[in-house]
């Protein structure tokens, strides 16, 4: 680039012609123009005369400055400068500038012809204004980089924006060559119902206060969809926040949520601006996870300008489903026997059953997986009975009082419904017949040895089940050592004392001559019970000599052939010897028992009442030995069962109970056997509550037969400890490792007890 120049021609002699030019002053930014000051003439080698010069027309920038001349006299030697002046040139839009100084001729009087091949410059180019830039595309909201490229570093650029036939925004009145902008949102608004808005960035440059020019480019912004967002966990049926963006921008939102492959759900109370909204996911939304604790839900939010569709955005929400959905069930308990129907409403101890029917509901789309049945003698035990089905029924009912159910179904969550309930066990046992006693009488029932009547009197009991029982009695007698049919009378018995009859007296002919064997049967609505036999003798005489049936009778008369009976208390002084058999009871048919008695005076140094007996015939016991003088049984054999029963070897019930509360479900058995001395428990519990390491645990106690020294007892669990029976009859745990809550714990030992 030039400031000045000069164009020669060729030079003869030391002569030649030029064309100078220079800039004049500065130039012009605003007018986009520079002022050149010009000039023409020659340079002389020799001295010249009268019309011996002559130089052509000369032109710049196509503009002919000088018309040409002929000149005299130049004889000093020095520059001679034919014409001057100054010319305006206007620069292109952009400031640049080039020009051309048109060829051009001379002559010099004996030299000849001078000439100058034309030639062009290049002015300085003059600051214009800057050029803005921005990328093509961007979205509204986001920042958007914009470029100047500026022309002079002393200019000032003003940044604008504009929209269709809107006025001009000012983005900021001085802008460096780069700028963020991050066009507002809201202007979503100047394009109803479009995705998209275009925008002209403009930039005015200036010189100070001087206007340069403008430059523009244009940004097609797209209108952004708003983001959602939502904790990542909740809770089904509890409140939960959804926050979005783009509030009060003029768009619209739609929320909606979506669970797995169902069709998204609109949250139509959601008003469509509100940076914040409150949505309680329902508990139904829980039938979409039958088989989980909790579900995935996805919540969508879509935008809108006006009617067009923006875009959406999601997030999601991990929602539990709440412990208090748990499955339902009913339970149907009945007796299978019917006892409880028909005989007051109560379960009836050793004659009803219990039947369980479960039916299971699950929750919110749950299925019922598994059942469980237990019935036992505490509440939540199955001490008497224990099935993982969802019908069962126990057996026969052992004892009376509370009977504890309790039903647990599982779902498919793996969550649990409990249903229980207690029921009374009516006490109940079969027909006894306490005591009897039969003796011959008169009619009137006064006491006969000779008397014609037998006379049976008795005392029973059957169990009344609220008056709903059965209750039936007969006086059964027959020949003594008979086998045929028993002949019956029917004892009369107030209403009022039918369950509970005492000393009723029952008097029937019996013949004078005839030993009798006669019992009293009881029958209730389910059994039917015989007492133990006694016998009515034949009548009282002194001596009988019944010489038709060769017998002798002392003391009662004969009714047997060729036999010798006696009637009377016998003393015998000499020794007895028998040939045969010896029968206590009279013959080898009788169903009575019979004694034999070790007995001294009552005056004896040391007073001794011991008897040996054998069976009654209504009696599994075959042969005793029984200590009369302190009424109490020495020894006992059952030929039935084979079972031998010793006096103080059999098992004494001791007191036992839970101590505190650190063992739930608690059974416990204690025995003590006196001959021995010896003490034995048994004991069950789970833990109900986590049991530490290191700690000692008063778990339960025994109310007598306590040890005199502290016993280590046996233990069985899936936890590592100790247990022992202290001196005070503490029962206590003392675990290796940590027990956490719900653990069974099994106990049993022996013990030298006090």
């Amino acid at each position: 680039m030039a400031t000045s120049g000069a164009i020669t021609t060729n030079t003869k002699y030391g002569s030649y012609f030029w064309v100078k030019w220079a800039i004049s002053g500065s130039q012009s930014i605003s007018g986009n123009k520079t002022t050149i000051a010009w000039s023409c003439g020659l340079t002389p080698g020799e001295q010249y005369y009268d019309k011996a010069i002559k130089m052509s027309a000369v032109t710049i920038a196509g503009v002919k400055v000088y018309d040409g001349g002929t000149y005299s006299n130049i004889t000093d030697y020095k520059d001679r400068t034919f014409a001057s002046g100054t010319l305006e040139l206007s620069h292109n839009p952009d400031g640049t500038k080039s020009f051309t100084v048109a060829a051009f001729t001379g002559w010099l009087f004996g030299n000849g012809d001078y000439t100058a091949a034309a030639k062009s410059f290049t002015l300085p180019t003059i600051p214009r204004a800057s050029t803005v830039s921005a990328p093509g595309t961007g979205t509204l909201g986001t920042a958007l980089a914009i470029k100047i490229d500026r022309k002079s570093t002393s200019f000032i650029d003003k940044l604008y924006y504009k929209i269709g036939n809107n006025e001009a925004v000012t983005i900021t009145a001085s802008a460096g060559t780069s700028y963020s902008w991050t066009p507002p949102v809201s202007l979503a608004s100047k394009a109803p119902n479009s995705k998209t808005l275009t925008v002209k960035i403009i930039t005015n440059t200036y010189n100070g206060d001087t206007y340069v020019g403008r430059s523009e480019c244009t940004v097609t912004l797209s209108v952004p969809a708003a983001s959602v967002s939502a904790p990542s966990t909740g809770t089904l049926g509890t409140a939960l926040a959804i926050k979005t963006t783009q509030n009060n921008v003029g768009l619209t939102k739609k929320l909606y949520y979506k669970v797995g492959s169902k069709s998204a759900v609109r949250l139509t109370e959601y008003d469509g601006t509100a940076g914040t909204y409150s949505w309680t996911p329902p508990v139904s939304l829980a039938t979409n996870a039958p088989n989980s604790t909790k579900l995935a839900a996805t919540i969508i939010c879509e935008t809108y300008n006006g009617t067009a569709y923006v875009g959406r955005s999601e997030c999601t929400v991990t929602l539990a489903i709440p412990a208090s959905e748990v499955p339902s069930l009913t339970v149907a308990v009945s007796d299978p026997t019917k006892v409880k129907t028909n005989y007051g409403g109560y379960f009836v101890q050793l004659r009803s059953k219990i039947e369980v029917k479960i039916t299971g509901t699950g929750i919110q789309g749950s299925a019922i997986k598994s059942y469980r049945i237990k019935v036992g003698w505490s509440a939540g035990s199955s001490t008497l009975y224990s099935a993982d089905a969802q019908t069962g029924t126990t057996g026969i009912l052992p004892y009376n009082g509370k009977v504890y159910v309790t039903c647990i179904v599982t779902d498919s969550r793996g969550r649990t419904g409990t249903w229980s309930a207690s029921y009374d066990v009516a006490p109940y046992s079969v027909p006894t017949i306490s005591s009897i006693s039969a003796t011959r009488c008169k009619q009137d029932g006064t006491a006969s040895r000779t008397g014609e009547y037998g006379k049976v009197t008795f005392t029973a009991a059957i169990t009344a089940l609220s008056d709903n029982n059965t209750a039936a009695y007969k006086v059964q007698y027959r020949e003594y050592g008979g086998t045929g049919l028993w002949t019956e009378v029917t004892p009369t018995i107030p209403t009022a004392d039918k369950y509970a009859p005492k000393n009723i007296t029952t008097i029937f002919p019996a013949d004078t001559n005839k030993r009798y064997t006669v019992r009293v049967v009881a029958t209730d609505a389910f059994s039917t019970s015989n007492s133990s036999m006694r016998d009515i003798s034949a009548s009282f005489v002194l001596l009988h000599w019944a010489k038709s049936m060769l017998s002798v009778g002392i003391g009662r008369l004969c009714d047997k052939s060729r036999a010798l009976q006696i009637g009377l208390n016998t003393y015998i002084d000499g020794e007895l010897h028998a040939n045969q058999h010896l029968f206590m009871g009279g013959n080898a048919t009788t169903d009575n028992g019979s004694n034999i008695h070790f007995k001294t005076t009552n005056v004896a140094a040391n007073v001794h009442n011991v008897r040996i007996y054998g069976g009654v015939g209504s009696s599994t016991t075959a042969l005793g030995v029984y200590d009369a003088k302190n009424d109490k049984s020495i020894a006992s054999y059952d030929d039935v069962s084979g079972k031998l029963t010793l006096l103080g070897f059999t098992p004494a019930n001791i007191t036992i109970g839970a101590s505190g509360s650190y063992l739930k479900n608690f059974s416990g058995t204690a025995r003590h056997i006196s001959a021995l001395g010896l003490g034995i428990l048994r004991v069950y519990g789970e833990t109900n509550a986590a049991m530490p390491a290191g700690t000692t645990y008063d778990v339960a106690s025994i109310g007598d037969h306590i040890p005199t020294s502290t016993y280590a007892l046996s233990v069985y669990s899936l936890k590592n400890m100790d247990v022992r029976l202290s001196t005070t009859g503490t029962i206590q745990i003392r675990p290796k490792e940590d027990i956490p809550a719900g653990y069974g714990i099994y106990i049993a030992g022996i013990w030298i007890a006090s």
